[in-house]
């Protein structure tokens, strides 16, 4: 099992700014946002590629579905990521909320240079700060993956399937926005 070091991620000083405001807490006594539980679509920007997909939030919960698709025919190489992911919300006051869970990925139909590698995945816990934008429907979303593992596959050149699993600390997470319903 390899440990990438933390220094080789931008998503570390990604964390540090999200742990950071964790801390800013409005102090406004007039703010009553309470999310009701909403639909949205969402696009994200994450270490591996850009990502769509959907999201269902309510006031102390959420879960969401994205992934990509992508395919190289000369090179026999097809991409599928689809990321599950579900936490805890909790309101910090003026549309600002943290959220804390867990994320799932696979790669269905994944493949190498023709060799199926669909049987990797990851697996890890995620930190975000999300803020809505008042009058509007829209609401952007910040997180970090402080830990997570991931079981990867690829072609070893002999069309046989070689085999790593990684353990990463604040090296993964993403940026997203969502236009709800």
């Amino acid at each position: 099992m390899k440990i990438k070091p933390f220094y080789k991620s931008i998503t570390g000083f990604m964390a540090v700014i999200a742990l950071s405001a964790v801390g800013i807490k409005s102090v406004s006594a007039g703010d009553t946002f309470r999310e009701t539980g909403r639909f949205g679509v969402m696009g994200a920007l994450t270490e591996d590629m850009w990502k769509g997909g959907f999201t269902y939030l309510s006031e102390s919960w959420e879960t969401s579905l994205i992934g990509h698709a992508g395919f190289d025919g000369d090179n026999k190489t097809t991409d599928a990521h689809i990321i599950a992911k579900a936490g805890y919300r909790h309101n910090l006051g003026s549309f600002n909320y943290l959220a804390l869970g867990g994320e799932f990925g696979t790669h269905p139909g994944s493949k190498d240079k023709g060799t199926d590698v669909s049987g990797a995945w990851n697996a890890g816990a995620y930190v975000a700060l999300e803020r809505y934008f008042a009058g509007t429907n829209l609401m952007i979303n910040l997180w970090v993956n402080p830990v997570s593992y991931t079981h990867e596959l690829s072609n070893n050149g002999t069309g046989g399937v070689l085999t790593s699993n990684t353990l990463r600390f604040l090296q993964t997470g993403g940026f997203g926005i969502a236009y709800l319903f």
